[in-house]
């Protein structure tokens, strides 16, 4: 648990990734009846969406489409603003619903915008 409290929030791809492991671990404490402190970390994972709002939601601004926009790392803001699958219905919601929640992500994938050529770097101790 203390790994939590390590994780990087000061970056807009960081923040995203860090509430992913946060949300995960929210995950097992619920599996061990933990359930204040889960809800507690769950909470803090849903803070992702100060982020997503701040940097990722506006789609017209003139760095939207370059690798090192905002400071993200070998990703672009159209690849990173889906990195919310542990609250797609949250995402729906951001995105103002599910109608334009898919227009943008048909756009995303039509357009040839999906790109893997790299994967984040995981640290084992």
């Amino acid at each position: 648990m203390n790994d939590v409290y390590r994780l990087d929030f000061s970056k807009p791809d960081k923040a995203l990734q860090s509430s992913y492991g946060t949300w995960a671990m929210a995950q097992i404490l619920a599996i061990l009846n933990k359930n204040e402190l889960s809800e507690r970390y769950r909470m803090k994972a849903l803070n992702y969406k100060t982020y997503w709002n701040k940097d990722f939601k506006d789609l017209t601004r003139p760095d939207v489409d370059k690798v090192e926009a905002c400071g993200l790392y070998q990703r672009t803001i159209w690849q990173y603003r889906w990195f919310t699958a542990f609250n797609v219905k949250g995402l729906i919601s951001l995105t103002r619903g599910m109608p334009l929640y898919l227009k943008q992500l048909d756009h995303f994938f039509d357009s040839d915008l999906y790109h893997h050529a790299t994967s984040p770097i995981c640290k084992f101790r």
